[in-house]
Formats: structure tokens, C-alpha cells, sequence
């Protein structure tokens, strides 16, 4: 990040053009100031507004359990469900495939229920191989709406370790596995190590 923002010249944009630089984070997990070497004049200028966990009402959590009965396979109250999600999906094919592939192998506890979202922007002949791969006790689905209810209905997330669905896991105190990508930038897999160390 330090060499982008060189290349970008950003430091001397934010002592032009800012008073202040909000971030959206916790200096115990990860410290701007030191962790990209902040100059002291910009650095004074760093506010830590915590992190973006959606405040869900609990009738909004209690309707996603109930639609998450309702995905799940087996019915209402036959086992825990986990909902694995990828964000977008456009990089979370192979996430998704190890999970089907540990429930096609046994490898997930016997009354584990599942919820798949593949994400909008997972590509069409993707959505096809997971869902021609998927088990009887995995629903695989595209799309769901206000995930973060979803969220803290589920027994459990899996997902990739991007900021929305970490704040979204850290709100609402589900049991989680974050994978973060390994392709791109290491911001994902940086995060899960902070939030790991903590846990």
C-alpha cells in the first residue's frame, strides 16, 4: 500500500485537501499511522470511527431464520445452518467448491444444514458446476438480500475475509470461518490474521 500510495501521490493530496481522515477500523487491530508510515502532520489527523457492524432488528433476524428454514434442506429445525457466502462471488468459486466437496465427503458434522450464495458477479458456468455439485444437504443460491440479517440468523458463516462481510459477522456475533483470498491484494488475508490474534 505504501508504494501505491507513492506512486499515487496520495500523502500530499490528504495534507492539501484534508482536515481530517476518518477510518473506519480499530488502531489494536491495525494502525494506519504506523502501518503505512504516516508522516506526524497526517498522522494527527487519523480518527477512528470503529467498524460499520449493521445494527439487524430482531424481527429482521428472526425472518431470515425463518427463510433460511425454509432454503435449508430438511425443513424447519431438522439441524444448525451454516450460510456460506463470498461477497460479489466473482473470485469465490474455489471457496465454495471445498465446502460442497468436505459435505460431499462427510467431512461437516451429520445434521449440518447449508445455504450457498454464489454472489451476482459469480460467473454463470460456475453457478452451474457448484449447483450440479452440490448435495442434498446443500442449497445453493444466487442471490439474497439484506445478507446481514441472514447473517446473524445462521449458526454459522463461512465466507471470504473482505471488510462488509467481516463487520457483518463482528455485528452479529455468529460463529465464522474467513477465508481470505489469496489473489489481489493481501488486505483479506492480512484482516483474518489481525482478527484471528484477537479472537
Amino acid at each position: 500500500m505504501r508504494a501505491e500510495w507513492r506512486r499515487s501521490n496520495v500523502l500530499s493530496h490528504i495534507d492539501r485537501w484534508y482536515d481530517e481522515v476518518w477510518v473506519f477500523g480499530d488502531p489494536a487491530l491495525f494502525d494506519v499511522r504506523e502501518e503505512y508510515d504516516l508522516p506526524r502532520h497526517i498522522g494527527d489527523r487519523v480518527r477512528y470511527v470503529g467498524y460499520l457492524t449493521p445494527k439487524v432488528p430482531r424481527e429482521a433476524v428472526a425472518d431470515a431464520r425463518a427463510e433460511l428454514e425454509t432454503l435449508a434442506p430438511g425443513g424447519a429445525g431438522s439441524g444448525p445452518i451454516a450460510l456460506v457466502t463470498v461477497g460479489g462471488g466473482e473470485d469465490g468459486e474455489s471457496l465454495i467448491a471445498r465446502w460442497i466437496g468436505a459435505a460431499r465427503a462427510g467431512l461437516l458434522p451429520k445434521d449440518l444444514r447449508s445455504v450457498v450464495v454464489t454472489g451476482p458477479m459469480m460467473p454463470e458456468e460456475a453457478q452451474l458446476r457448484i449447483g450440479a455439485a452440490a448435495p442434498a444437504s446443500v442449497t445453493v443460491t444466487r442471490y439474497i438480500g439484506g445478507l446481514e440479517a441472514y447473517a446473524a440468523a445462521a449458526d454459522l458463516v463461512v465466507g471470504m475475509a473482505g471488510y462488509n462481510t467481516s463487520c457483518e459477522v463482528l455485528g452479529a456475533r455468529t460463529p465464522a470461518v474467513l477465508v481470505p483470498r489469496a489473489s489481489q491484494r493481501e488486505e483479506q488475508r492480512m484482516r483474518a490474521v489481525r482478527l484471528a490474534s484477537v479472537a
